[in-house]
């Protein structure tokens, strides 16, 4: 089903994050057409669409200033008056480098957990029948 324009309109100022009560006054409809618009699966594809590429947009503006910006947060964390500031941003870089350490841990013990599960009662079983296998051998 093509959109028309109100429903385009609809999407473009959802996406902007405007309330159902503004769009509906400057679609000038009412609340209830905007929801109806709203729950429409076309309406709904094209709020994700436009989501997705207002995230790709921003996405690659932060790509270009990348530099700029880690050298911003390197003289917060080295210059700023404040220690609870420079202790956040040196925080961040380090977190940035190396991981946030209790993600890491907690991602190892999780693994041996499944892989440790040592039973000594089975064990103790298993050498028994070995014993005694090897005793009705002889």
């Amino acid at each position: 089903m093509a959109l028309n324009d109100r429903q385009l309109k609809v999407i473009d100022l959802y996406a902007q994050g405007e309330t159902v009560t503004n769009i509906a006054k400057v679609c000038g409809v009412s609340r209830n057409t905007i929801y109806a618009d709203l729950d429409s699966k076309d309406v709904k594809a094209g709020i994700n669409k436009c989501l997705t590429e207002m995230k790709s947009q921003a996405e690659k503006k932060l790509t270009q200033s990348v530099d700029i910006l880690v050298e911003e947060i390197k003289k917060l964390a080295l210059t700023s008056k404040s220690e609870k500031i420079r202790s956040e941003n040196l925080q961040y870089l380090l977190n940035r480098i190396y991981g946030t350490p209790t993600s890491k841990v907690a991602d190892v013990t999780e693994d041996k957990e499944k892989e440790e599960k040592f039973d000594l009662d089975e064990t103790i079983l298993e050498f028994n029948n070995v014993i005694e296998l090897d005793t009705k051998a002889k």
